[in-house]
Order: structure tokens, then C-alpha cells, then sequence
């Protein structure tokens, strides 16, 4: 029996094991695509492992793929065979993975839950909480479940660098931006390769709209991302929303040509329909043709991306994006295909995920009518619905993108009333001055 560097025990007869899943689980907070071979090593060492297996199904689930559930099942069936022999939060761990499998997030969160009140300082436990409260858009109860941990926490703890990114971005999410924008900083005085940390700031910068300060605060930073995931690349993303702000058109292009769809990246090559890679990879092209710039060949790119999981409805926020490639490569069977399976699906489920797919239809239509120039029916579509945009997920700078094609909407539409109900809305999530961002202009 090991333990994890804050000492809670890892079931385990293998040192090496025990390292290997301690060596995965800092990889994992701190988003370092090292997280793979770290836990492959672990299974190596002691294939029954159980903290190893669940990781491995926890991280396969965490793609927010239908394909990824049969490895995730086969981690599952290991880790419960072992289930006497391990400790009350394996378990736990057992059980948040089993009900990951079923895609149903209430038992997720009441797993983790269940393991952070006896563990406060399990960082693997707050950082899985937070992702999934954050895709269903529950993040005032993330930053609630922070809250009561973080008495816990001191800088003796190790980890303490990434709980303050943690901590930050449920803080900068809520709406408490000064506080968010400390714990960030200092942060990333402790660690200044923490890519959470860059990214809780970036967050705070982006609320406040100081594109030109989002574009200092991650220049000087970027050089410590080399060992990073998937979320390097969202952090290009956001570089790229400073300079379409900043009207440098130019660069938000290239950073899309370099970092959001670049075949020769090797994580794009081996997860080419990566979740947040399409996200990433769609808004920033709308937002670019939102201010009158031509994309180019660059939408064929993310239609050949999400070729394979086009219908997959495993995450709402990911769908949406999906939507607007089909939309934008003219694929209009493929997009009136999406549209009645979403139907169909929320109507057929009963879960937090269907839920959420609800009101996803009428943006669905919105996002084909705006591509087709159908401003109105745009306007019609959606407007009801823009208070009910957090229920897809993502963060409030992700869904913006969605406030924005509503708002050239009714710009189009000379809908000035709609457009101060925009601005109003968007104050209360907490942008400062959102009209006088370049999309919210009144006069485009």
C-alpha cells in the first residue's frame, strides 16, 4: 500500500505502480499530455491496480465520446473486481467511474463529493468535480464544493500551485474576477508553467476585456506550455479572441493555421475531433467571420475533423460547434440529420445530459439560419433562449459566441431592443462594457 504525494493511500503491492499513478494524477491537474504514458505504466506494473484502471476509465470517459466507453468499461470491470480489497474512497472512485459510464453526472458529482468530505485535499477529486459541474454548467456549486475545501489547503500542501488555478477559475466564473485574478497570479508565481493558472487569468482578462493585457499575460507565458495537452492549444484560442478584439485579424489566422487545426501537432493527429479542439477550432473561425474576415479553406479542415463523430451526442456545448461546421461546409443533410437526432434524443432520455439537449434544437436551427441569412428566424429561434445558454456548458468566454451571432442577428434585423437586452445580459454574467467589444457594437 502506497499514497499519493498528499497522502491518500493507492491499493497496491508495486512501488513503481504506486509512483506511476502518483506521476499520472499530477499530470492530470497540472494538463500535461503525459498523463497517458504515466498511467500505461502504471497498469504495466500491476494491472489490477485499482486507482490505475480508474484513472485510465476516467480519462476514457473524459474524451465525451461514445466510442471511448468500451475502454472505459474494461477499466471498470478490473477496478470492481478488486472492490473488497481496497480502501472506502477506491470505492468511492469505483463508483464515480461506473456512473461516468452511464453518463450520469448527479452520481458523478455525488461520488466526488462524497470523497472530497473525507479528503478535502484530494486534488484529483476537486479537479474531476470541477470538469463536470463545468459541462453542465453548474459552477456556482463548483466553486461552493472549493470553497469548503479550501481551509484545507496551505502552501505545505502539495499541489498547492494547482489548487490555486483550480480555485481561481471557479472564482473567475461566479463572477469574483479580483479574487480570481489573485489566486491565478500567484498561482503562477508558484509554478509558472501552470496551464490552469494561464488560463484562470486569460478567463479574468477576457471578462474585463483587456485584450491587450490577455495578450501580454500569455506571450510571457507561453514558452512553458511545450508539455501541455489539449489545453495548450485552448490557450491559443483564447491569444487568438485578444486579437480579434484587437482588430489583428492576421493573428487569430495563424493561430488557427499553427495551434487549433494543425495536422502536424501530434495530439491533433491522434485525436483529430477532439472535443475542445472543435470547439476551439469553430468559434474562433465564427468569430473571425463575424467582423467580415474570410476564412479561406479553413472550415473544410473541421469538417474532415469531426468526420467521424459528427452524430455523436456525448457533450451539448460540442455539439452546437459541430453544427456550425456542418453549417458552414454546407453539409445541410448531415445538419438536418443532427437536428432530429438531438430531438429525438432529448425527448427519450431522462438525464441531466438530455436535459441540457432540450433547448439545443432551436439553437441548432439558429446557427443553420444565420449561415443561410436568415437573420430573423435567427432572432426568433434563439433570443428566448439566451438565459438558458449555460445549460450546454463550457465557460461564459466559450458561450459567448453564442451571444454574438444572436447579436448580429438583431443588429441585421435593426432590432435595437434585443440588441440592449444582449448587453444588459451579458453585464450580468460579468463582461465589463460588453458594447463596446467589437462584436456588440450597435453599428457593425
Amino acid at each position: 500500500m502506497g499514497s499519493d504525494s498528499r497522502g491518500h493511500p493507492i491499493s497496491s503491492e508495486s512501488d513503481e505502480a504506486v509512483a506511476a499513478v502518483n506521476s499520472a494524477i499530477q499530470h492530470l491537474v497540472g494538463r500535461r499530455a503525459a498523463f497517458t504514458p504515466s498511467i500505461n505504466e502504471a497498469k504495466t506494473y500491476d494491472p489490477e491496480c485499482v486507482m490505475a484502471q480508474v484513472l485510465s476509465g476516467l480519462m476514457a470517459c473524459g474524451l465525451r465520446k461514445e466510442g471511448g466507453l468500451a475502454a472505459a468499461r474494461e477499466a471498470y470491470a478490473i477496478a470492481s473486481a478488486q472492490r473488497p480489497r481496497v480502501t472506502p474512497r477506491e470505492r468511492l472512485y469505483i463508483d464515480v467511474l461506473e456512473a461516468s459510464i452511464a453518463r450520469d453526472a448527479v452520481r458523478v458529482v455525488q461520488g466526488l463529493e462524497a470523497v472530497l468530505d473525507t479528503h478535502p485535499t484530494d486534488l484529483l477529486a476537486s479537479v474531476m468535480v470541477q470538469g463536470e459541474l463545468f459541462w453542465t454548467g453548474e459552477m456556482q456549486r463548483s466553486e461552493a464544493i472549493s470553497a469548503r475545501c479550501d481551509a484545507h489547503w496551505s502552501s505545505d500542501v502539495d499541489g498547492h500551485a494547482d489548487w490555486l488555478a483550480l480555485r481561481a477559475f471557479d472564482l473567475e466564473e461566479i463572477g469574483q474576477l479580483d479574487a480570481a485574478e489573485r489566486c491565478g497570479r500567484q498561482c503562477v508565481e508558484q509554478d509558472p508553467d501552470n496551464l490552469w493558472g494561464a488560463h484562470a487569468v486569460a478567463h479574468v482578462l477576457e471578462m474585463r476585456g483587456d485584450s491587450a493585457g490577455g495578450i501580454r499575460w500569455l506571450d510571457q507565458l507561453k514558452q512553458g506550455w511545450d508539455a501541455g495537452g489539449p489545453m495548450k492549444f485552448h490557450l491559443w484560442w483564447h491569444r487568438a479572441l485578444c486579437h480579434i478584439e484587437e482588430g489583428e485579424h492576421d493573428a487569430a489566422l495563424d493561430i488557427h493555421d499553427q495551434w487549433l487545426r494543425n495536422a502536424q501537432q501530434p495530439i491533433q493527429q491522434a485525436l483529430p475531433d477532439f472535443y475542445l479542439d472543435v470547439q476551439n477550432g469553430a468559434s474562433n473561425l465564427v468569430r473571425l467571420e463575424l467582423q467580415g474576415v474570410d476564412p479561406g479553406e479553413r472550415w473544410h479542415a473541421l469538417g474532415d475533423a469531426v468526420e467521424p463523430s459528427w452524430d455523436d451526442l456525448s457533450n451539448p456545448f460540442t455539439t452546437l460547434h459541430v453544427a456550425m461546421v456542418l453549417a458552414a461546409t454546407e453539409q445541410w443533410d448531415r445538419f438536418g440529420e443532427l437536428l432530429r437526432a438531438v430531438i429525438l434524443y432529448a425527448r427519450s432520455e431522462q438525464s441531466v445530459l438530455s436535459d441540457a439537449y432540450r433547448d439545443a434544437p432551436s439553437v441548432i436551427r439558429a446557427i443553420g439560419a444565420h449561415r443561410a441569412g436568415d437573420y430573423q428566424q435567427v432572432v426568433d429561434q434563439a433570443a428566448d433562449l439566451r438565459q438558458a445558454f449555460w445549460r450546454f456548458g463550457g465557460s461564459h468566454a466559450q458561450r459567448d459566441v453564442l451571444f454574438q451571432i444572436l447579436f448580429d442577428a438583431a443588429r441585421r434585423c435593426k432590432d435595437d431592443a434585443l440588441m440592449q437586452h444582449i448587453g444588459a445580459d451579458l453585464e450580468r454574467i460579468g463582461f465589463v462594457d460588453p458594447l463596446q467589444r467589437v462584436a456588440y457594437r450597435p453599428v457593425a
